[in-house]
């Protein structure tokens, strides 16, 4: 649990400011301690890092966490997605540590940080970025006997699309394994992935008969919780 935290706190490193914002204010009270990042009219707004009963890495708006960020409670609690105001808003993954220590996850679509609509998988991924895909369709299974591994299959109208031409395909935490679709370039998977969140990243081109040139695609996902993924990415 330690290491998720720790993972999810890094991922937003790069966007937050090296300096303190000491007359920078954070308006939620176990959040008020120490505050990196972005600041407006004395609040913090923007990207940034908080730290105080309990700590945030994220976006803030008007000195509250507010779009996507990881709140990590003083009991090893975290959650990662969306906010609102300071309140668990929009899809997202609440990893709850129980008395005995054990943690339990609960997801889906949040509102006021109340789970509506419960084990709603858009909440166990964020795709950072996507070019020249039409769609991305994420599956999970989570079993015992599941290794945890990512699978991306690239198709067109729900067929394998063997026009794929992959640049560049890597994961944070884990690497990619050879299979027998490979050599097609209809699938690019990877294994041995021991911690989550993971960040996968792909660059590829695909050959369209009404295009002269081939179309450049690229996808960046954030995978939130352990198991088999499996991504369709449509053209």
């Amino acid at each position: 649990m330690k290491k998720l935290a720790v993972f999810s706190l890094l991922f937003f490193a790069f966007t937050a400011i090296a300096f303190s914002q000491y007359n920078c204010k954070v308006l939620v009270k176990n959040l008020q301690g120490q505050y990196n990042g972005k600041c407006k009219k004395g609040l913090a707004h923007g990207e940034g890092s908080a730290k105080g009963v309990d700590s945030y890495v994220g976006t803030f708006r008007k000195g509250y966490p507010n779009g996507f960020g990881v709140y990590t409670y003083s009991d090893g609690s975290n959650y990662i997605g969306k906010f609102k105001k300071g309140l668990k808003d929009g899809y997202g993954l609440l990893n709850k540590v129980t008395k005995s220590g054990d943690v339990v996850q609960n997801y889906g679509l949040w509102i006021a940080d109340s789970l509506i609509v419960p084990n709603d998988s858009r909440a166990l991924f964020k795709v950072n970025k996507s070019k020249g895909i039409n769609v991305v369709d994420p599956n999970l299974t989570r079993d015992a006997a599941v290794k945890n591994q990512v699978w991306i299959h690239f198709q067109q109208r729900g067929a394998p699309d063997k026009s794929v031409v992959i640049q560049d395909a890597e994961i944070s935490n884990g690497k990619r394994i050879d299979t027998k679709k490979r050599s097609l370039n209809t699938l690019v998977a990877f294994d041995d992935i021991n911690e989550f969140p993971v960040t996968v990243k792909l660059n590829y081109q695909i050959d369209k008969p009404e295009k002269l040139v081939p179309v450049d695609c690229s996808l960046e996902i954030i995978l939130f919780t352990a198991g088999r993924w499996e991504i369709y990415l449509n053209q």
